[in-house]
């Protein structure tokens, strides 16, 4: 049980300290992190379901929304969380306590999703002006 609070003690201060950070820039990022479209339903599943499988068992997610410019609805950011959280739940079966998501400073540009394992940035969704990702169809 000490081993479980200890985990949300670290996820807290990871989640505490990416918020501090800057948002990300689109130069000079690693080629290891991969930019992602979170207005195209398939390529977002299909995003989402590599995101579950580099988390293995046992890596924690960190999903941190960002507004862009000319959002004003916070609404917006909660809502990407939510598809997120519940895609990767009920799809994927990752337990919510491995899931954790937080709203971010606003970025310039397009509103973004960051993805975060274990406390490193692995992937990052952009989205069209107030659009979550891609409905079903």
């Amino acid at each position: 049980m000490r081993i479980h609070y200890i985990r949300i003690a670290l996820a807290g201060i990871t989640l505490f300290c990416s918020l501090l950070s800057p948002p990300i820039s689109q130069k000079g990022q690693s080629s290891k992190l991969i930019m992602a479209d979170g207005n195209n339903n398939e390529t977002a599943k299909a995003n989402l379901d590599w995101v579950a499988q580099s988390a293995g068992e046992a890596k924690l997610i960190i999903v941190i929304a960002r507004l862009g410019l000319k959002e004003s609805k916070t609404r917006v950011s909660r809502r990407r969380l939510e598809t997120v959280r519940m895609y990767l739940e009920n799809t994927r079966a990752v337990p919510r306590e491995r899931i954790i998501t937080a709203e971010g400073r606003r970025v310039r540009g397009f509103g973004q999703a960051e993805i975060y394992l274990d406390g490193k940035l692995f992937m990052v969704f952009t989205f069209a002006r107030n659009r979550n990702f891609a409905p079903q169809g």
